[in-house]
Parts: structure tokens; C-alpha cells; sequence
């Protein structure tokens, strides 16, 4: 398992990776220190025709490699975008009193085979063992004082600008970042503080919960692992799958091996 250094990316603006080896996948004699886990959705919100358009200029992880100057002109747009991306997680990770952080955009090489099979099988397990899991809603409208017939909504900052729930909600992959971490921490597009859902989180926070449940169809029960996800029948778990939806088709299977608890090689 392949880390960014969050202190290096936030006191010197470099990317770097707690192990730069070839083989820095994880070894069982190679215990990865404390680490918090990204969860968000590639791309970054563009108007374009009065709604929302999704641009992949994610950093990749060769691109990290060759990545010496965030501050460099001649970065594109989207990918200036990325890195503030990257850096904004790191922030929230060192503030979070982690270290080192994962975020799938540049922790994996996708050029080796071998590598992506053991990451795309291994990442249930990854965000059930991270310290914290931060959720980043880039459409969010951030505007938690919006009101309602009932008075301000505190969950108002889990929707976009047009009344519909954010992004994250309905990609496939985020369902088991959501079903495996033990401590979600989310964050609305301009990186402030939604709210926490966790066992320790005090009280209050269970509206967030409840109302993530609503969304997602998800049983709130199932969120941290309250009730293991053994106990729910596959029929269940398809449904909150169903809802879920991805640019490539494989990628709907690969993202319920963990939910599933399957490992299989890719296609």
C-alpha cells in the first residue's frame, strides 16, 4: 500500500510517498503506519449549459512522480484543480492527527497489472483500516443555513446548488468506502466541516447518519459496521447497489468484491 506524505505535500508543496521502492505494495512484514483514507468523486464541477460537468484531470500517480512544482504555469487547469485537491486532503489529515494519507487517483499504479488487481481487491480492507475516512463533496452547495418549512436544514450541505444529492451518493465505488470506514469525516466543496459519523462523535451527529441512510437507501445500522455486513442479505446489498453508477461497467462489479468479501483477478 503506497502513501503520500501529507506533512511533505503541506510544509514543502512536494508529493511524496512514504516508500518510493517498486515494490512498496504492502508486505506483511512491512506494517503501514496510521493513515487517513480520501473518499470522493474524480473530477471537479464545471457550468457548462446551467448544471454541472465532470472533468477527469485527476494527478495520476506517474504524473505525481514527474510532479515537482505546484506553483508551474504551464500546469493545466484541471490539473492545478487536482493538486489543490491533494493538498486540501492533506490538511485535513495532518489536522486530523494523521501523517500519511490514500487517495486512489495517485496511490496506484494502473500501468501494472499486478499492482492494480491486489489494490482494487485490497481497498474495502484499506478504508476499513484507516484512522479516518474524509469525504469530500465537490458539488456540495455549502450552504448549511438554508431553510425549510421545519427551520434550517443542517444537512443541506449533502446536496448540490440544485436541490439534488451530491455526486458521491450515487457512484459505485463510494459504497464501500462508506460501508467499510469506521470514522467518516465529511467535507463540502470548499473544504469545511459537515459533520463527523463515528461511534465517538457526539451527540447530534446521528442526524448526519440518518440522514446519509436516507439518501443512500443504506441501513444506518450498517454504517461503521454496527451490524456486519454478513447479516444483510445479498438482495439487500444489491439494492444499494442498484442506485449506484459508473462510466465503465466492469467497474460496478469490482466495486462489490469487498462488500461481498470476493477477490477475484480483473478483466
Amino acid at each position: 500500500m503506497r502513501l503520500i506524505d501529507a506533512r511533505v505535500v503541506v510544509h514543502d508543496g512536494r508529493i511524496e510517498f512514504n516508500d518510493s521502492r517498486d515494490e512498496d505494495i504492502e508486505q506483511d512484514d512491512n506494517p503501514k503506519p496510521p493513515y487517513a483514507i480520501l473518499s470522493h468523486t474524480w473530477g471537479h464541477p464545471a457550468a457548462e449549459s446551467g448544471r454541472w460537468a465532470y472533468k477527469a484531470d485527476e494527478l495520476k500517480y506517474q504524473e505525481v512522480r514527474e510532479f515537482r512544482d505546484p506553483f508551474d504555469q504551464s500546469l493545466q487547469p484541471g490539473k492545478q484543480w487536482a493538486y489543490k485537491k491533494i493538498y486540501h486532503a492533506c490538511c485535513c489529515a495532518l489536522n486530523l492527527g494523521y501523517d500519511y494519507i490514500w487517495i486512489d487517483t495517485c496511490c496506484i499504479d494502473k500501468s501494472n497489472s499486478a499492482e492494480l488487481t491486489e489494490s482494487i481487491n485490497s481497498m474495502f480492507r484499506w478504508y476499513s483500516e484507516a484512522g479516518v475516512c474524509i469525504v469530500y463533496l465537490v458539488d456540495s452547495a455549502g450552504e448549511p443555513t438554508l431553510s425549510t418549512n421545519d427551520g434550517p436544514d443542517p444537512n443541506r450541505q449533502l446536496y448540490t446548488r440544485y436541490d439534488e444529492p451530491c455526486r458521491w451518493f450515487s457512484r459505485c465505488w463510494t459504497l464501500q468506502e462508506l460501508l467499510a470506514s469506521k470514522k467518516l469525516k465529511f467535507y463540502d466543496c470548499n473544504w469545511n466541516i459537515i459533520g463527523t459519523i463515528s461511534d465517538e462523535a457526539r451527540a447530534g451527529m446521528d442526524d448526519l447518519k440518518n440522514a446519509v441512510s436516507k439518501i443512500t437507501t443504506v441501513d444506518a445500522e450498517a454504517l461503521l459496521g454496527r451490524v456486519p455486513l454478513w447479516e444483510y442479505s445479498v438482495e439487500a446489498k444489491m439494492n444499494w447497489a442498484s442506485r449506484r453508477k459508473s462510466g465503465r461497467p466492469e467497474d460496478i462489479a469490482y466495486s462489490l468484491l469487498g462488500i461481498f468479501d470476493i477477490h477475484m483477478p480483473l478483466i
